[in-house]
This record gives C-alpha cells, sequence and structure tokens, in this order.
C-alpha cells in the first residue's frame, strides 16, 4: 500500500495533544507537521493502517489531504 497525508484533529483538550501525538505515531502515523493552538496534526501513514488512529481517544477526526488544481484564466481548463 502507499502512504497518502492526513489531517488528524484533535478533541479539545489541550491536556492530552503530546500523550495523543505519541500515541498516534506508535500506531505508524508519521507527523510532519503539528499546530498545538488547534490541535491539528499533518503527516502520513499507509491507507490501510488509518482506522486504528481514528478510533483512539482524543482523535476527533482523520482526513486525507486533497490537493486542488486551478488552471490559469487563459487557458482550456475543465472550468
Amino acid at each position: 500500500m502507499s502512504k497518502r497525508t492526513f489531517v488528524v484533529l484533535a478533541e479539545d483538550d489541550p491536556e492530552i495533544f503530546d500523550s495523543l501525538c505519541e500515541r498516534i505515531e506508535d500506531h505508524g502515523f508519521e507527523i510532519e507537521t503539528t499546530v498545538e493552538a488547534v490541535g491539528m496534526l499533518v503527516g502520513s501513514m499507509e491507507i490501510g493502517q488509518v482506522d486504528e488512529i481514528r478510533h483512539l481517544s482524543g482523535v476527533a477526526s482523520v482526513t486525507e489531504e486533497m490537493t486542488a488544481h486551478i488552471p490559469a484564466p487563459d487557458s482550456d481548463g475543465p472550468f
């Protein structure tokens, strides 16, 4: 399976943020960026392991990062 980038939002409890980061990493999530002020982690992991972190206590949501491609105004893009 291939690795994908995901955004994880922690529940609104800054007291558990550090321990949640450790538990998520223990499940194979490679943290690239943390934004503790909003309880957000950005990182990657194998697609098949995502459900393991979705159900961890303290995880509010797990979303796959999306990329948008916007064509130049003078292009013959799909819009």
